[in-house]
């Protein structure tokens, strides 16, 4: 085809597309009372070709590529998914199979299928909405363009009622390849971090592309459900409510409530509005009045109410939102939209720690501050939760992607969030490499006490400033913040993981920092945010380095940080750090022998690395993003020098290694929590570790592997997460913490786990959210285990402290570790 043709054809394409009404991201939400709808989930047709230089943009352009397959497909679903359905490739999941998928991201998707639609009625429209187009598409009904999507994090819904026909009707979604787009944006300099320099021009969930706990996996298709949409003339697009004072003692509270609809203006003034609170037995506040315009406000002064707490704090109470539009002639309610709410404030209060002269300190180019402070000096800073007034010690966990396949991660998430109430978490904190989570996750936070701190998907990268990218997260975080705002359980916006730390990675030390030229962390998204949901906090960056931190890190550091060091955990790193909330800690742990058996081919199980030779199968799961790149022995080596670093050798039989791996990494993570706890307040004020699950069969800082097997860390956890726990520290003073907005009083017991012999007995009580030091032991040995049991209420707490100095004989440590008691599942 000549030139002058391709610019005609490329002209009436984009006319199309430019005449195509093309609605803006959509909540995720099924269809109110004011519209039905058809299910386009099920069974499609998939075809795939590899993308020439001229990506197809169309059904007709598509149909001309060439070496194209065809093979059944689902939706919700991943092309990766259906390609192992098919019997073209083998689960990625095993092995190294993953690097087999390599040569589809070069290729171009057409997702196909018809369907039937029934005839508009009068003031009715259609739209189809997707819940989650991975990632550049262009969709089109009956052969026609209805719109594009370049953003695989939020829904997407096009307008289609001029196109759609009552009958049957087909549908053609094209997806482009996201690694060829990306190369055709300028590189930028500091941009993404490592070999992920795509993530930073594509709106895909950043882990896709690799990461040191995720698969490169980029995967294509529909990975959400979709619907056909019809509406009828009136109805609701939008509702709100927030909290904006309570007081729990008074059992008052001030909301704001606000609401929009469409309505055609010739239909207005017959509208009216009608809002009731209400607790499903009685209706604690109604009001309703003339729709004299399409956006309702209000704000409500309530009596009655309860307060809802985190976890541990008090009840989680919800009461029932519902918005109703009524054409007033007859009362006939035209459309209603109902919430969940729960009645509380929340805030953070923030500011860099100042240290004093004469300190005897190490500053990481991460931020990160250790060492000696002058006797008696106290730095300061501040990075403290309040709920309700109350300030809220936070003892909770990361959250990282379900799966690398993301159509799979809906039936993840019920096992998934159970442990986080089983772990007693009172935040759980969204990674900004992530998704964002469906409402089904919030609502279990929401009902069961869990703080949530969001990130959005933004991580370790310095991003593109221009208008155009600009203007993508500006609707992608407007999309996500009015989904969320109503949400009890949200507690903190995060602009991104790690993005200012980025800037240094490059740039070094005299680069250009964030506070001077993020504007997408500085600008656009509080911006939207002051737009939508002004009540919440934000934080720009976690960490979070002002200009202050950035340029004299020596006078002030950030009191939030990610500590990573990798050596023992009782490192000068870990026990001296200034940082008073840490938000990211981990430590490595092998899974299972039943897990590794799944996870690789059976010659390839052990050992990981022979007489230096390359396991590659260990190697993938490191985790090594590509076939070819160097021997990535990181992540392995880490395991077995911490294993080392308490037991004084790494074992050689494998089942011996997997519990001393799991052992070293229950008492790592154990010992970070006990640590902040028994500084609650003074000067620490929470900790969420590295992290709770695994996305993929890797080896890793999780607690819980994919398969969801639970390692040995995640049964120490759950015993020093409770709301009252006794820990022995490194002085060998017992503190005991209350978690709870109630005084306790109990008692402690320490025995020597190999003679029974008591150690320390003595009663305790602790004012509400307290601390206490209830005495001090004196171990009978060198070194040992000691158990304690904490009794409050009738109710026992048991705990352990692993005393002396490394190493530490395996054999002793299999021993004192069946005194402890703990059923492993």
């Amino acid at each position: 085809m000549k030139k002058g043709k391709l610019i005609a054809l490329a002209a009436v394409v984009a006319a199309l597309f430019a005449a195509a009404k093309i609605f803006s991201p959509a909540p995720e939400a099924a269809p109110s009372s004011g519209a039905s709808s058809v299910s386009l989930d099920g069974d499609w047709r998939l075809s795939f070709a590899p993308q020439p230089a001229r990506a197809a943009r169309t059904p007709s352009e598509f149909s001309k590529l060439a070496g194209i397959k065809t093979i059944p497909a689902k939706v919700p679903g991943n092309a990766e998914l259906d390609l192992v359905s098919a019997g073209i490739e083998p689960d990625p999941r095993k092995g190294d199979n993953v690097y087999k998928f390599r040569k589809y991201e070069s290729c171009q998707w057409r997702y196909s299928r018809t369907f039937r639609a029934p005839k508009l009625g009068r003031g009715q429209s259609a739209a189809l909405c997707f819940g989650g187009l991975d990632t550049l598409a262009d969709v089109f009904l009956n052969g026609k363009p209805v719109g594009s999507s370049e953003n695989m994090l939020v829904e997407q819904e096009f307008d289609a009622s001029g196109i759609l026909k009552s009958g049957e009707n087909t549908i053609d979604v094209i997806f482009r390849s996201a690694p060829i787009e990306a190369a055709k944006y300028d590189a930028i300099v500091g941009g993404g971090a490592a070999n992920r320099t795509e993530l930073v021009h594509i709106r895909k969930a950043p882990a896709s592309f690799g990461w040191d706990i995720h698969p490169r996996l980029v995967s294509a298709g529909i990975w959400k459900s979709a619907r056909l949409e019809i509406r009828e003339s009136v109805r609701i697009v939008d509702a709100c409510i927030s909290t904006m004072s309570i007081d729990p003692k008074k059992r008052k509270a001030r909301v704001y409530f606000e609401g929009k609809f469409d309505a055609p203006f010739s239909e207005l003034d017959g509208l009216k509005a009608v809002v009731s609170i209400s607790d499903g037995a009685k209706i604690l506040d109604k009001w309703e009045g003339a729709a004299v315009s399409q956006v309702i406000k209000s704000t409500r002064d309530l009596s009655g109410v309860e307060a809802w707490w985190p976890r541990g704090c008090g009840k989680q109470k919800l009461y029932d939102v519902s918005f109703k539009i009524v054409r007033a002639k007859d009362g006939k309610v035209l459309d209603e939209r109902r919430l969940k709410a729960g009645f509380r404030t929340v805030d953070l209060e923030f500011k860099e720690i100042e240290i004093p002269e004469g300190g005897n300190l190490t500053v990481a180019p991460t931020g990160n501050v250790w060492g000696e402070l002058p006797a008696g000096a106290k730095p300061g800073g501040e990075f403290k939760f309040r709920v309700n007034g109350e300030p809220i010690f936070i003892k909770g966990t990361n959250w990282v992607p379900l799966d690398a396949s993301h159509s799979r991660d809906a039936g993840q998430i019920d096992a998934a969030v159970k442990m986080l109430a089983d772990l007693n978490c009172n935040m759980v904190r969204m990674w900004g490499g992530n998704v964002y989570e469906p409402d089904r996750f919030f609502d279990f936070c929401d009902e069961n006490g869990i703080l949530v701190w969001q990130d959005f998907s933004l991580g370790c990268s310095v991003y593109p400033q221009n208008p155009k990218f600009a203007e993508k997260i500006r609707e992608e975080a407007a999309a996500v913040v009015k989904r969320l705002r109503s949400r009890a359980c949200l507690a903190l916006w995060a602009g991104n993981n790690e993005n200012d730390q980025a800037y240094s990675w490059v740039q070094g030390k005299s680069g250009v920092y964030a506070d001077r030229h993020d504007k997408i962390s500085r600008e656009v998204i509080p911006s939207v945010i002051r737009e939508y949901d002004w009540r919440t906090p934000y934080l720009p960056s976690s960490p979070y380095l002002t200009e202050k931190t950035r340029l004299n890190p020596e006078k002030f550091a950030p009191p939030e940080a990610h500590q990573w060091r990798r050596d023992y955990y009782k490192d000068p790193f870990y026990t001296k750090a200034l940082a008073l909330f840490v938000s990211e800690i981990g430590y490595h742990g092998c899974p299972s022998r039943e897990s590794l058996e799944k996870m690789m081919d059976a010659k390839f199980v052990y050992p990981w690395d022979k007489n230096g030779a390359y396991n590659r199968q260990w190697q993938a799961k490191a985790v090594m993003p590509y076939a070819n790149a160097p021997i990535e022995k990181r992540r392995n080596l880490v395991m077995t020098r911490q294993a080392a670093s308490l037991f004084g050798e790494c074992p050689k039989d494998l089942d011996d290694f997997i519990f001393a791996s799991q052992a070293s990494q229950a008492e790592g993570v154990k010992y970070f929590i006990e640590n902040a706890r028994s500084q609650k307040f003074a000067p620490k004020t929470g900790i969420l570790w590295w992290n709770l699950r695994d996305a993929w069969p890797i080896i890793s800082d999780a607690v819980v592997d994919y398969y969801n097997s639970k390692k040995l860390a995640y049964h120490y956890i759950k015993r020093v997460q409770a709301d009252v726990c006794a820990m022995i520290g490194d002085n060998l003073e017992i503190s005991v913490a209350n978690g709870t907005l109630e005084k306790v009083s109990g008692k402690v017991r320490v025995v020597d786990a190999d003679s029974g012999r008591e150690v320390f007995s003595g009663a305790f009580e602790i004012p509400a959210n307290g601390l206490v030091k209830a005495g001090k032991v004196a171990p009978p040995n060198e070194k040992g285990m000691l158990l304690v049991e904490c009794e409050v209420g009738g109710k026992k707490f048991p705990n352990h402290y692993l005393y002396g100095k490394p190493p530490f004989a395996l054999a002793d440590y299999k021993r004192w570790h069946k005194a402890l008691g703990i059923a492993r599942d």
